[in-house]
């Protein structure tokens, strides 16, 4: 009788979460419509569009958060904010203010309707492919019952595993300022800002020593994880946040915003998972300001002369706290969300059939990325940079000045197989976030599905923001050294049920 109660309570709990979700997803559409007319918008193709994905990000969000897991980190919470801004929020507020006709020195105004209409498909799919109930995303029938994996690790093993990748991060990096001269007149560049001079500096380097600090912050993240029966201890705390700061300086010095947010997310994402626990009110206010911040305030101070204009690193972060409309109105306005008015140029050049790539722009250039270039002249031209030369007549140049422009992930999709490579792209991003999500459901006491969907959680925006090559190689960055540091340092498998997992939490 308990079963039949419990089963009832959870149908009606769904039904009441969905009405919910609907009734705040057709609230938030009023607010964007009364925006609209009030700016002298008319009805047409191009304002549907948006309204569309508007509606259903906002419908799948309240329902995860109000009736679903209402964990922040499950990876759909993300996924759709940021296909909602980039495909709903942005797109209306090109309308509102007139920002309809030019990317950069490229029309787009007759392909910008179909570009609205690719990126409410794309965010339909993956909507569509996270939430419909497959047979891989099934729940067990007694999760109460339920035996689970717990995976206990030789922690000496696991120990010295952290400390080599700890030491060989500092070594990389030392070889990585070491080219072409003196390690503290790079590191002085470094500190100037982005310049032409410096990427002459280092562009004889391979990738693998621009990203070597990442180690560092996947050492903390292995820290964090095996700590997940005990409490940090004062001096582990310590460790670890030198472990995040270190590729957080750096990174800052290099302006790479795509590493230092992971760098900090993934730890606290892990910290959250391996306790069972959602994070609080109060912690989300505390980090989404500083998270803002570093998002909105980087592509200006990483330009070369900013930081010197600004007087110095630390007062640059003073002055964009103090901007902070100006830096909010340019995320919606600029090159951060731009990837629909570039998705609107892809269009445009894209024509016949013999034009797109056929998996070359996601597999292919994931092969091809890491080749070092100055070890083999002979690597072929990424897709991106051959789309970049179609569009605009040059590759990917971030100095100064340079275009090196994002696609997003649906941008990449349609380069490769047009309208179904969309679809069928992001449909299975969707199914693929679902059932990582789902396995961790079913196992939260595996170190390795606790790393894995912390880091897709993480990882799952910007690669949707930036494309899939080469975000998804970034992804791998973090994603590779964790889980061999899981494998290596795997002891024994025992069996627990959830009741106990529950209890060993409660603890």
């Amino acid at each position: 009788m308990g079963r039949v109660e419990a089963i009832v309570n959870r149908s009606t709990n769904s039904v009441d979460g969905l009405t919910f979700a609907l009734g705040g997803g057709f609230l938030v559409l009023l607010c964007f419509i009364v925006i609209l007319y009030s700016n002298g918008a008319a009805l047409s193709l191009r304002v549907v569009f948006p309204l569309v994905t508007i509606f259903f990000t906002s419908v799948s969000l309240f329902y995860i958060l109000m009736a679903g897991s209402r964990n922040i980190f499950e990876p759909a919470v993300p996924a759709t904010a940021m296909l909602g801004v980039l495909f709903g929020i942005r797109p209306i507020v090109m309308i509102v203010v007139g920002d309809v006709d030019y990317y950069l020195f490229v029309p787009i105004s007759e392909h910008l309707t179909e570009a609205f209409f690719i990126g409410m498909l794309g965010t339909l799919a993956f909507l569509f492919g996270y939430h419909i109930k497959l047979g891989v995303n099934k729940w067990p029938v007694n999760m109460g019952k339920q035996l689970v994996p717990k995976y206990d690790s030789n922690k000496k093993r696991l120990h010295i595993y952290i400390a080599a990748i700890s030491l060989v991060a500092l070594i990389l990096f030392f070889v990585y300022l070491s080219a072409g001269g003196a390690p503290w007149e790079l590191l002085q560049m470094m500190a100037s800002g982005r310049s032409t001079a410096l990427v002459d500096k280092v562009a004889i380097n391979s990738e693998y020593l621009s990203v070597a600090p990442i180690l560092s912050a996947c050492a903390a993240i292995l820290m964090i994880a095996d700590s997940r029966s005990e409490s940090l201890t004062g001096y582990k705390k310590i460790i670890v946040l030198f472990l995040i700061l270190f590729p957080v300086m750096v990174f800052m010095l290099m302006g790479v915003r795509r590493f230092i947010i992971p760098s900090i997310l993934i730890p606290i994402v892990v910290y959250y998972f391996i306790r069972n626990k959602r994070p609080s009110i109060k912690m989300v206010v505390v980090i989404a300001p500083v998270i803002l911040v570093l998002i909105s305030a980087i592509p200006y101070m990483r330009t070369e002369g900013a930081r010197s204009q600004a007087g110095g690193l630390t007062n640059f972060f003073e002055f964009a706290i103090k901007e902070h409309r100006e830096l909010l109105s340019n995320i919606l306005l600029k090159h951060d969300t731009e990837m629909v008015s570039i998705l609107s140029v892809e269009v445009g050049v894209l024509n016949e059939m013999d034009d797109f790539y056929f998996g070359r722009a996601t597999v292919g250039d994931l092969l091809i990325a890491p080749i070092p270039s100055s070890l083999f002249p002979w690597k072929p031209s990424t897709a991106r940079d051959l789309m970049l030369v179609d569009a605009f007549g040059s590759k990917c140049n971030a100095t100064e000045g340079g275009l090196c422009p994002d696609f997003s992930i649906l941008g990449t999709f349609y380069q490769d197989f047009w309208y179904f490579g969309v679809v069928g792209g992001m449909f299975f991003l969707g199914v693929g976030s679902r059932w990582l999500w789902v396995k961790y459901r079913r196992d939260p006491s595996s170190m390795l599905n606790i790393i894995s969907v912390s880091c897709w959680a993480v990882f799952i925006p910007i690669i949707i923001r930036a494309g899939f090559m080469p975000a998804f190689a970034w992804f791998l960055y973090f994603l590779i050294p964790c889980v061999v540091g899981v494998f290596l340092s795997r002891k024994r498998r025992q069996r627990m049920s959830f009741n106990e997992l529950e209890d060993n939490n409660t603890g």
